[in-house]
Formats: structure tokens, sequence, C-alpha cells
């Protein structure tokens, strides 16, 4: 049986008939050697978490209103200002550093696993979402 039959491109024919996966289909050679090596969230599960994760949401969202006004007199003894810098320039960066700050404490704590170095010698932690137009795929 020949994979160029099947509509497979010349690569997928060339393994097929080199028996390099001896009777491994598409998908299933696809599955083996080209499934992420991170985990995909899909839309289902994402369901599962969200009414807790906004929940976590709303909680982070009201504690980062309330020191609004204590981050802005923070701003106002900078030279931001001077520098034509207005407070909500910079209201994106603060919210990523209570953030970043936040993941630091939880993996201090062990709630939250450290990134693991990988081969390339970087260190990071990555998943992916399934998109909610792509759940019934």
């Amino acid at each position: 049986m020949s994979a160029r039959g099947k509509g497979y491109s010349d690569p997928w024919a060339n393994i097929s008939q080199n028996k390099l996966l001896p009777n491994g289909t598409k998908e299933e050679i696809l599955k083996r050697y080209y499934e992420p090596n991170f985990p995909v969230i899909k839309a289902e599960e994402h369901a599962e978490f969200e009414a807790v994760c906004q929940e976590l949401a709303k909680r982070v969202a009201d504690l980062f209103e309330k020191k609004r006004a204590q981050l802005e007199r923070t701003f106002n003894k900078t030279d931001l200002a001077e520098r034509g810098w207005a407070f909500s320039d910079i209201t994106q960066y603060l919210y990523a550093a209570v953030q970043r700050g936040a993941r630091e404490l939880l993996e201090e704590r062990g709630v939250l696993p450290t990134p693991e170095q990988h081969q390339n010698g970087v260190r990071w932690v990555f998943w992916a979402e399934e998109p909610s137009a792509d759940a019934d795929k």
C-alpha cells in the first residue's frame, strides 16, 4: 500500500515506502513524533477552571484597584512625570511587576514549580490554550 496513493506528500510517501515507521499511519506518526511537549489546555478543560480563575482574578483586580492611589503617590515621587510620562503609561508595567512578584513568592513557597532548565539551557514554562472556536474540532 502506497502512502502516495493515500494523498500524503512526498516525505510521507518516503517514510511509508522505506518503512521507517512500520505500519504507521500519518496520524500515528504525527501523534508519536509531533505532539507538543507541553500541556495543551482544551476548551472544556479551561471551562472547568473558569469559575475559580475568575474568582481569583476578581480578588487580584480588587486589590490592585485598592492600591492604585498608593501606586500613584509613589509615581509622583519619581521623575517619570518630569520625563513626560503619565501614571497611566506605567500601569501595565506595575501590574506585570505585581504578577511577577506573586509568581516568585508562590515558587518560593512551593505552590508553583520553578521553571525547569531545558536542553538549550533556558528555563521556561509553557502551555497552550485551545481557542474556543476550535473546541469542536
